[in-house]
């Protein structure tokens, strides 16, 4: 399961599509920061959630796999096997991150939804 907001990027027929294919179910959060709906259709929780968002970047690799980069945390990078152990990795990295942020009294970046655009160009 993914959770996520309802920006147009999540609730695109092609990410409905993308997730459908490989079993993945979508999880809304309303505008509020409640989760709508748990695997069963139930309200998930009945208070608000401190939530963020931030964009991850997966890239597959030549050798097998997908790595993903945070561009909200300097320097957060993990990989996985499959775009799901990916995406669970990009969570504990930024879990990770946030506690040494928040350990350190430091500022949490602010929720970072970064919009992709494909372009395509002829080949040379």
């Amino acid at each position: 399961m993914i959770t996520v907001d309802n920006g147009p990027e999540f609730t695109s027929r092609a990410m409905i599509r993308w997730c459908r294919e490989r079993g993945i179910h979508l999880d809304f959060i309303d505008r509020v920061g409640r989760c709508r709906t748990d695997t069963d259709g139930r309200p998930a929780n009945s208070g608000v959630m401190d939530a963020r968002s931030y964009a991850v970047v997966l890239e597959p690799e030549p050798e097998g796999g997908y790595s993903a980069h945070i561009p909200a945390f300097r320097g957060a990078h993990t990989q996985g096997e499959t775009v799901e152990e990916a995406l669970s990795n990009a969570r504990d990295v930024i879990a990770g991150y946030i506690e040494i942020l928040t350990d350190r009294d430091e500022p949490i970046p602010p929720s970072d939804l970064a919009t992709s655009v494909a372009i395509t160009v002829p080949a040379a």
